[in-house]
């Protein structure tokens, strides 16, 4: 990820740890290719029998728009 989107993925990471309800972030990453493209995170964090969250699952979405001229 680009250095100035680390809080935003260490918040959406920590809020998950912590609630069942999901966490939506977006932010950067330079591909192998040096191109940037942003992504949609969602994750959720389950709970065991003790109600606590005992993992997080998620998903990551590609939607950097590719202009058309």
């Amino acid at each position: 990820m680009l250095p100035e989107d680390h809080a935003i993925v260490h918040d959406a990471r920590e809020r998950a740890r912590r609630q069942t309800e999901m966490v939506e972030a977006t932010y950067c990453v330079r591909a192998p290719d040096g191109s940037v493209r942003s992504l949609l995170t969602r994750r959720i964090g389950l709970t065991g029998a003790s109600d606590r969250v005992q993992s997080v699952v998620g998903v990551s979405i590609d939607i950097t728009s590719k202009a058309v001229v």
